[in-house]
């Protein structure tokens, strides 16, 4: 695991993509894959400004820290599969294949991929 206060160089700092990502669906992959890698510097510089804050507000106010941090790290270094998730096309199956938990959520049509992949 990644230090959240020292995060590695940028090619080593996000999870690479796994072979397990099922791909089950109309339409190609190339929107995603695409927004995937056009995505990563601005996630980078983003995990270049944590630590986060010692003050929040809102729903963060109530966590310490250290674990604002941790969650903000998580999200950065996993990206891909949240984009992918949430890009995802099949109305069954997951990203890793496994039927869906949550099948009442809407997914972003993967040709809208780069919209979803700002931050």
């Amino acid at each position: 695991a990644h230090s959240v206060l020292s995060p590695p160089a940028m090619d080593d700092f996000f999870k690479p993509t796994s072979a397990q990502y099922h791909f089950d669906g109309p339409g190609s992959r190339e929107p995603l894959d695409r927004a995937v890698a056009d995505s990563k510097p601005a996630w980078w510089a983003l995990a270049q400004l944590l630590p986060c804050a010692a003050e929040a507000q809102g729903a963060a106010a109530g966590h310490d820290r250290i674990f604002r941090d941790e969650a903000a790290f998580k999200l950065m270094e996993n990206f891909e599969a949240v984009l992918r998730d949430v890009c995802n096309p099949s109305p069954t199956h997951n990203i890793i294949g496994s039927p869906l938990k949550q099948p009442e959520l809407r997914r972003c049509p993967m040709v809208a991929a780069g919209y979803a992949s700002q931050c």
